[in-house]
């Protein structure tokens, strides 16, 4: 037996860290107490128990597994659950030594973050230790391959085993893995000098798997809350470091390049970052790299005016991609050592050809979250560095002019190109702003499996560059969330959390109308949630007839949390018939005397063209809209989306 059981007076309460049995003195931080004597915070335990002989006792053992997974708290940081698995493992077992040991997909490595040990100096070491993914005999692989504890002699030959025993003088150790949902996380080791306490701790490791499994839970859980709110921070610093982008060097297209490259390493911490200026006349190209010190921060410059081919095609990419070092050795002479480098698709300003690329000289990858809010941040400062440049050259109202013409080319961009073909469905989408920038949004995405698509029409309240970034920026929020196979309700929940906690302490407010559309090409249903978007029409092909479906919901942006909104719905379509879809822009058209178009025209309208290709059909639509205005001006965006399906003429 490793402990003796002792009870102890009712009155007594104990810490069960350090097991103080009197009440100990402390302090409180945040609603938290912590014990004077561990300086740890202080878990009161309810049985009134000392440490138990037994701990491996029969009778004891759903009492304390109860007790143990209990203190797994789903609202802690992952630092915190770190801290209470291994000082539990310290307290109850007297494990000395133990290790929290993570996969970091991005790095290719298992990452050790969490030492526990009395000597400060072995645990800064320890929790620098990092073991590649594609090291031979790599035990860590073998225990999650295995999904079964694992005890591991640390022995000579294997280059991580000897700087593991060399700086935690480990000689045994006994590794469990860690999963939660069946994902491997990574692994806790507990260390051992004497062989004797390590058999004891290993024949009953049974008692300490269930332990282990509500760690993953609550170790997945505080993971995910942190992802998701790194990308909640990121996506509002995006847009902060734009508009002070904006507002600061304006004029100083020198200061803009410093700070985007500045910002770029500071919301993924690439450590490389460089803007390549290429002057196709002067046969140059011009490396502006920022140079970090403490005092300062500097550009560095470098020339090239030999073997411009082989940096050539780094300029005729169309979107972000990742290139390998090994293939582009014109990278080394940048810094890029080793792994891989991101190049964002390149710019046209005055003639010069720009690219950004970024990366680290370490094994670090990029993730699809990371390329996608680095494509986010260069297609809004790509504006600001053609505004830099502009100003330099022409007069404000000039400058101002072309700003609001870009970033309404750049919206239209925005906006789905072309149109999904395939043998079951026909898409056609149609938008004219109000102003050159308009709030209206449609999008038609395709899954990468070309088995599903997305269909979205949404109106963001205002209108011209303010609505028009919020459009923006929801769209880059649907296509993140999309990627993720989530559901049409769990889209419109992630738009609404972004709008209300992006906009709600601003001087105006931001809401948005929406609907969000799931249809499989193989089948006739299309699933969809809306949020007070209105109606959608619905032409059935047999019976000759428009019919109105009303697709409820609420504005997105007023409710923090619209869980009790839910909403969530279904229409079919068969052969011939369309459905059709638009803004209030199309039903709010004002002619001279006052008049609205109102849906009733816009459904008539519908029927009489709904012979045509429903591209010609949205186009004709929209004259009848601008008939009945007349010589009156266009008050808010008019967009009109439809979809149909083809009848199937092989028999």
């Amino acid at each position: 037996m490793l402990f003796s059981v002792q009870n102890i007076a009712s009155n007594d309460m104990v810490c069960l860290l350090c097991e103080e049995s009197r009440i100990p003195d402390g302090e409180t931080s945040n609603g938290r107490f912590f014990c004077s004597t561990c300086g740890k915070e202080w878990i009161l335990e309810k049985r009134k128990k000392k440490r138990i002989s037994s701990f491996f006792r029969t009778a004891d053992d759903s009492a304390l597994l109860n007790e143990f997974i209990t203190i797994f708290d789903s609202g802690l940081k992952a630092e915190e659950i770190y801290t209470r698995l291994l000082s539990i493992f310290n307290a109850r077992l007297e494990v000395e030594q133990s290790a929290i040991i993570l996969k970091n997909d991005l790095s290719k490595s298992y990452e050790l973050v969490r030492y526990y040990t009395s000597e400060k100096k072995m645990q800064r070491k320890a929790q620098k230790l990092r073991y590649a993914y594609e090291e031979p005999d790599n035990i860590y692989s073998t225990c999650i391959e295995k999904r079964d504890v694992v005890f591991h002699s640390v022995h000579k030959g294997n280059r991580y085993d000897e700087l593991y025993r060399r700086i935690t003088g480990t000689q045994y150790s006994i590794i469990l893995p860690v999963f939660s949902n069946g994902e491997a996380l990574g692994l806790v080791s507990l260390d051992f000098k004497d062989i004797g306490q390590a058999k004891k701790i290993l024949q009953h490791t049974h008692l300490v798997t269930p332990i282990l499994h509500q760690f993953g839970i609550a170790l997945q859980n505080a993971i995910s809350y942190a992802k998701a709110n790194k990308r909640y921070i990121d996506y509002v610093n995006l847009n902060s470091a734009c508009l002070l982008l904006n507002k600061l060097y304006l004029n100083n297209s020198t200061e803009i390049i410093k700070m985007t490259l500045l910002s770029i390493s500071g919301f993924i911490n690439t450590r490389i970052n460089i803007l390549l200026e290429y002057d196709r006349d002067a046969k140059l190209i011009t490396a502006h790299r920022l140079q970090r010190t403490l005092e300062s921060l500097d550009l560095d410059k470098l020339e090239i005016t030999n073997s411009l081919e082989s940096f050539e095609k780094l300029f005729r990419n169309e979107d972000a991609r990742l290139l390998h070092i090994k293939d582009n050795p014109c990278l080394f002479s940048f810094g890029y050592k080793r792994a891989e480098v991101l190049v964002l698709p390149p710019f046209i300003i005055d003639g010069k050809e720009f690219v950004f690329l970024m990366g680290w000289n370490t094994r670090r990858h990029f993730s699809e979250d990371e390329i996608a809010l680095l494509r986010d941040y260069y297609n809004q400062v790509k504006i600001t560095i053609e505004n830099s440049f502009l100003t330099q050259k022409m007069a404000i109202k000039e400058r101002l002019e072309k700003e609001v013409q870009i970033a309404s080319d750049i919206q239209l961009n925005l906006l789905p190109q072309f149109m999904p073909e395939n043998n079951h469905y026909e898409f056609a989408g149609f938008m004219k702003p109000a102003r050159e920038i308009g709030g209206d949004y449609y999008d038609i995405i395709v899954s990468p499996d070309k088995k599903d698509i997305i269909v979205a029409i949404g109106d963001v309240s205002g209108k011209g560059i303010p609505a028009g970034m919020v459009m923006a920026t929801a769209r880059t929020v649907i296509h993140s969330i999309v990627r993720k196979e989530a559901s049409t309700w769990e889209i419109i929940k992630a738009v609404n959390t972004f709008l209300h906690y992006n906009y709600k302490n601003s001087v105006i407010l931001r809401f948005m109308s929406l609907i969000i559309f799931h249809l499989q090409y193989e089948t006739s249903e299309i699933v969809f949630s809306g949020a007070g978007h209105g109606n959608i029409a619905v032409y059935r092909y047999k019976e000759d007839q428009v019919e109105l479906v009303s697709t409820g919901g609420i504005i997105l942006g007023i409710e923090s949390d619209i869980s009790s909104f839910f909403n969530e719905s279904f229409v079919k379509l068969g052969e011939g018939d369309i459905l059709l879809m638009y803004t209030d822009g199309a039903t709010e058209a004002m002619n001279r005397r006052g008049e609205l178009f109102e849906e009733y025209r816009l459904l008539d309208a519908f029927k009489k063209w709904k012979h045509l290709g429903i591209k010609a059909m949205l186009e004709h639509i929209n004259k009848e809209i601008l008939q009945f205005m007349g010589n009156s001006e266009q008050q808010d965006d008019i967009t009109l989306v439809a979809i149909r399906k083809k009848i199937d003429t092989s028999s």
